[in-house]
């Protein structure tokens, strides 16, 4: 069944049992019941695009380009309009300089690729009997990059890992946040601009690059490349997987 999902571009797509939600150019999170494609909820507060999203429970976080990510709680009152509950954010819990281009959900704590000022934050957001942490004292763990970063994930809960705009991965202890290596994950084809998106799997990363339809796969251990010719097939950028 084909549901039309927004009036501009959907940047991000989150499923969680029998919901779908898409984040848009439209500045809204959008919530669909997967069987029906009935609109159930909507989003509010970004001021520009929802590129990123992460949820656990009841508790949904969205990033967007206006360097937000905001917090939405599923649990609390909401108007209904149309039928459609219109839910408005609890809380801006961090702000970036720059597009916000992944959210992750590790056990107790998000992780937040902060582009533009060379870092990941780690945020604490569950308590031990996983209820919210209240944000005046919830701790944040910095990962210094030195470089633009663009997505950031976990490998476990040992450690953060953190895609560069220089072509490199960087391993980090999620504990100590001492940078334990460091991994060249260059392309194969000339024409490659950005490593742009990145998913953790086993004991490797692979990375999808702009402009040349490639994805590259490279182990943790070693930092060694994978496969000899990376997987091709896209005519241009790689923007998921």
């Amino acid at each position: 069944k084909d549901v039309k999902v927004a009036t501009r571009y959907v940047k991000s797509i989150l499923v969680s049992g029998e919901h779908v939600f898409t984040g848009d150019y439209c500045n809204l999170v959008q919530q669909w019941l997967l069987a029906t494609g009935e609109l159930q909820a909507q989003y509010k507060g970004h001021k520009a695009g929802v590129i990123s999203m992460a949820m656990a429970g009841n508790v949904l976080v969205a990033g967007g380009g206006d360097g937000q990510v905001l917090l939405f709680d599923q649990s609390k009152e909401a108007e209904v309009v149309d039928g459609v509950r219109v839910v408005e954010a609890v809380e801006s819990i961090y702000k970036a300089n720059g597009f916000v281009c992944s959210l992750e959900i590790c056990e107790d704590r998000l992780l937040v690729p902060d582009r533009d000022e060379h870092k990941v934050a780690s945020l604490r957001l569950f308590s031990h009997t996983n209820e919210l942490v209240p944000e005046n004292i919830r701790d944040v763990r910095i990962y210094k990059c030195s470089m633009p970063v663009w997505q950031a994930t976990s490998a476990g809960k040992d450690f953060v890992l953190a895609l560069c705009r220089d072509f490199t991965v960087k391993k980090f202890a999620s504990g100590s946040r001492q940078l334990l290596m460091t991994i060249k994950v260059t392309p194969q084809h000339q024409e490659a601009k950005n490593p742009y998106v990145f998913k953790v799997q086993g004991d490797r990363c692979y990375v999808g690059y702009l402009n040349s339809g490639e994805i590259a796969a490279f182990s943790l251990q070693d930092g060694k490349r994978q496969e000899a010719k990376g997987f091709l097939g896209h005519r241009g950028s790689v923007n998921a997987f």
